[in-house]
């Protein structure tokens, strides 16, 4: 059906039936000149999503046929529609079935340069869905939201309830917005690792915020337990990190575009008759394309360090992170199930 809100009573009347409304949310900011506009819940009925891992509970909604609809930004849209067309990264993000018409919306997402898409739902066909939303890359924020040499007290504020340690004079004139973002950064293993896990959600558990780990060894064991001894899910997304490595470094699309604020989705069933564990790139609302002209050579690696001007995002030095502890993961488990 093409109409939004018949497709959100249809989600309701499947969680009369049992079956539940499920609710993801990421957050969406644009460049930082517009804030973030979000669904109203008078509008849109949400509900709350039982495996959420981040984010607000109001711009996605579970839709029948599979089926999830996010309310995003018109750079999402453009995002998706390109790496369709590219083809060369196609199965590890979500499937993309065009633009949802929402004629009752349809003046406040043209006026707010929002979209609604309609995507893949990751845990469809899950009875009981383990999922980690995993943060990539070391550097989380756009260039264009640091250029701006203003200081802020109000950053200031911010960094000293965090726990950092600012002069007198940083307390009272402020810092900028590029200070604040690294400082948010290198409290995590953003800085250090390239990823950071956002949060664990698991079936009969709270939900586990997991930003502020800054050791690896916490890591560890943050994803030993969200695996629960299960030697054959570490095996299967190690695999499929590998393969995910792959294709990005064969990728043209990955080759033109900063991709920063993005996540890893790592999904699997705690029920064996499930889907096959699974990991997928989503959150490209900050995904741009680089002007080749701009960068220095070798061009954009991914991997080199971030410096104003270069647009640098770690993607890939995350990735390789990534990969090694999974790895590694995977052969402790092995080790132990003998």
């Amino acid at each position: 059906p093409g109409d939004f809100a018949a497709l959100v009573q249809a989600a309701t009347k499947v969680q009369s039936a049992g079956r539940g409304l499920i609710v993801r949310s990421q957050k969406i900011r644009e460049s930082g000149a517009r804030p973030s506009t979000r669904l109203r819940s008078k509008t849109l009925p949400m509900a709350p999503l039982p495996c959420q891992a981040g984010g607000h509970a109001d711009t996605f909604c579970r839709a029948p046929g599979g089926l999830v609809l996010k309310e995003t930004c018109e750079r999402e849209l453009e995002v998706y529609s390109a790496l369709e067309a590219d083809g060369g990264l196609s199965g590890f993000f979500p499937k993309f079935d065009g633009k949802e018409e929402n004629p009752e919306e349809e003046s406040r997402l043209e006026n707010d340069h929002r979209a609604i898409l309609r995507l893949q739902d990751l845990t469809d066909g899950c009875q009981r869905p383990c999922v980690v939303d995993c943060k990539m890359g070391t550097r989380t924020f756009l260039e264009c939201e640091v250029k701006s040499s203003k200081l802020r007290p109000d950053l200031a504020a911010k960094m000293v309830k965090l726990g950092a340690e600012l002069t007198d004079e940083e307390k009272t004139n402020g810092i900028t917005k590029l200070r604040y973002m690294q400082y948010r950064e290198e409290t995590s293993t953003t800085a250090t690792l390239g990823w950071r896990i956002e949060a664990i959600v698991k079936p009969g558990q709270p939900k586990f915020d997991a930003k502020a780990i800054s050791e690896r060894e916490q890591l560890d064991d943050a994803l030993l337990d969200y695996l629960g001894g299960r030697a054959a899910v570490a095996a299967a997304i190690h695999a499929r990190l590998l393969a995910l490595r792959g294709a990005l470094e064969a990728s043209e699309f990955f080759a033109t575009h900063e991709v920063v604020g993005s996540s890893l989705l790592f999904v699997y069933d705690e029920e064996d008759d499930g889907p096959p564990p699974s990991c997928w790139m989503i959150d490209f609302a900050k995904t741009m394309q680089v002007d080749a002209a701009a960068v220095p050579p070798p061009g954009l690696t991914h991997r080199a360090k971030w410096e104003l001007g270069n647009h640098e995002d770690g993607y890939l030095s995350g990735l390789d992170s990534l990969i090694d502890v999974w790895g590694a993961l995977k052969l402790q488990l092995e080790m132990e199930s003998k």
